[in-house]
């Protein structure tokens, strides 16, 4: 599924989506992307936002919308790349915990493979 600013690519079973810096004014739409991709049973995925320097509350609504389809249903979802202010925003806000953070995409590849969440 094509969706401005969201690139899609895999390795293995894991699925990237490489958010851009540029996006809408409405900030990115990865729920649909998510969505599509889950219905089609996908079930490993990891958003690289290392080219978002900042996110809005609709994007942040974004992020939780798409944990909220796919961590109840055993799926995983984790986030790489976050700029200080992306990390501050998800710190504010008191959801930075309830996503999984990686360092880098090679830890995040390999965690995400695995069939449990990181403790």
């Amino acid at each position: 599924m094509l969706v401005p600013g969201i690139a899609e690519r895999r390795r293995g079973q894991v699925v990237i989506l490489d958010v851009a810096a540029r996006r809408t004014l409405d900030g990115f739409e990865l729920f649909p992307v998510v969505d599509h991709l889950w219905r089609q049973g996908d079930r490993r995925f990891l958003v690289n936002l290392s080219e978002v320097p900042s996110v809005i509350s609709a994007e942040i609504g974004e992020l939780v919308k798409v944990r909220s389809l796919v961590v109840p249903h055993d799926g995983r979802l984790g986030l790489v790349g976050l700029s200080d202010r992306v990390r501050t925003s998800l710190q504010i806000t008191r959801l930075l915990e309830s996503f999984e953070v990686f360092a880098n995409e090679d830890v995040a590849v390999l965690s995400l493979a695995g069939s449990k969440p990181a403790e």
